[in-house]
């Protein structure tokens, strides 16, 4: 070969290193790129990184499995631990509730023997109807801000109030204590029947079941415990300590209830309220029909609470009326 076209090769080698066109942002193959010119760097979108073991496999598979853990709590022991605590959120509320007629006749008998037995069942009905009437502002506001702050609040309003009542000796402070007994009933019995759907999509059934159950536990147990309040100790000292056993339940289920994180409450959904799917059921007979069977299946209920016990004070089975709630609410 000559020197003149090795002159000229290597000045075209030159020029190709010189070209002022030449684009290093530009994706070429390095099989397609001149001999001797740095390799180009093709530009990726980086996605989303998967980080790798030392082994050389990834953790998409451990990924997938936490989020699982987030979404589906149903084998977990986190929401049976909320249903224990739904429970015993349940026990104080529903099932004093229950049991409820006793301090009927416990007033006859002693300290409003004054007044008549009509009069004195506007006491204990209007601790039911603010509990359930009360529901509803609750449920707004477990919605928007979830339950802690809500079960908190309402908890500690209720233990004061049977407080507040050992301390009671008129019919007016009687009545009191039972309205604001009522209304902060609202909030823990509310959190107890809705944060449980947070945590069960297949056992859904099975879970609010076992926190139901609650109220007829409830009522079995306080009705032994106001027997051996209302016979062996005073007025003041029964039900303090009847706030004490309730504020042992509040406590317990504080600690155990808690909000399933991966469902968004009200305050962090836009949209306002929507009343058409209501409209859309208000028309539907089926709709009516199961609101007139639920209401009168709870007025049967809950004036079975209230009259069972002055019924078998009239009848002379006073001293048996405990046993009598505790098999009603069996």
């Amino acid at each position: 070969m000559s020197d003149n076209d090795r002159t000229s090769k290597k000045g075209a080698t030159s020029e190709v290193y010189a070209r002022d066109d030449f684009d290093p942002e530009l994706q070429t193959p390095d099989s397609l790129a001149p001999r001797g010119a740095a390799p180009t760097i093709a530009k990726e979108d980086p996605g989303s990184w998967i980080p790798s073991t030392p082994d050389g496999s990834t953790h998409a598979s451990e990924t997938n499995d936490d989020e699982k853990a987030i979404t589906n709590f149903d084998y977990g022991w986190r929401p049976w631990k909320v249903v224990i605590g739904c429970f015993c959120l349940i026990v104080p509320t529903y099932g004093l509730l229950s049991s409820i007629g006793l301090f009927q006749t416990e007033w006859e008998q002693n300290q409003l023997s004054g007044y008549s037995k009509s009069e004195i069942s506007w006491i204990i009905s209007i601790f039911g109807f603010f509990g359930c009437f009360f529901a509803a502002p609750c449920g707004i506001l477990y919605d928007r801000y979830g339950p802690r702050l809500l079960l908190l609040v309402g908890s500690t309003i209720y233990v004061a109030s049977f407080i507040g009542l050992a301390f009671s000796t008129t019919y007016g402070q009687f009545m009191a204590c039972f309205i604001v007994a009522g209304m902060s009933a609202a909030a823990p019995t509310t959190v107890a029947f809705t944060v449980v759907s947070q945590w069960f999509k297949v056992r859904e059934g099975l879970a609010t079941g076992c926190v139901t159950v609650g109220s007829a536990i409830g009522g079995i147990f306080f009705s032994l415990v106001l027997q051996e309040l209302f016979r062996d100790y005073e007025w003041r000292t029964g039900i303090l300590i009847l706030a004490g056993i309730i504020m042992a339940f509040m406590t317990i289920g504080n600690l155990l209830v808690e909000r399933n994180e991966s469902q968004p409450t009200g305050a962090e959904t836009e949209g306002g309220w929507d009343f058409s799917e209501l409209r859309e059921m208000s028309k539907s007979p089926k709709f009516w029909l199961i609101c007139v069977s639920i209401f009168a299946y709870e007025m049967v209920l809950f004036s079975q609470w209230g009259s069972i016990p002055s019924y078998a004070v009239s009848t002379n089975f006073g001293d048996k009326q405990f046993y009598l709630m505790m098999t009603y609410n069996l």
